[in-house]
């Protein structure tokens, strides 16, 4: 059996992997939780909508120090979580941790909290 393994919450990148380990639910114990997991700035994207500004690692990745590339867009996660949720249920994940970008919370870094989050 082969497996595609998402690599990011947009779940539109995968890793192929297939070989002699094969595995299962049934492999696992009863009480095993599936899951996933990503960091803002690596998927959210939307670097400047509805009163996001930018953070510490916008500004790092604007000043070249990231190989020229930067979080701006990433996997969309900001818009895309409707169909990533839908993605994780048919997958078949019991639990999904992820983050929010700080300065679209807080945009001021202090203050009242962004009302369009």
């Amino acid at each position: 059996m082969d497996f595609l393994v998402p690599t990011t919450t947009a779940l539109h990148n995968y890793i192929f992997l297939s070989g002699a380990d094969q595995y299962s639910r049934s492999d696992f114990p009863a009480d095993f939780v599936f899951g996933s997991g990503t960091s803002a700035y690596q998927v959210e994207g939307a670097a400047y909508e509805d009163g996001r500004t930018a953070s510490i690692w916008d500004t790092f990745a604007h000043d070249g120090f990231v190989h020229g590339e930067n979080g701006d867009v990433a996997c969309d996660g900001y818009n895309k979580y409707k169909e990533d949720m839908q993605l994780m249920v048919e997958t078949g994940l019991d639990a999904y941790r992820f983050s929010i970008s700080w300065s679209r919370l807080i945009p001021n870094g202090r203050g009242p909290v962004n009302p369009k989050n």
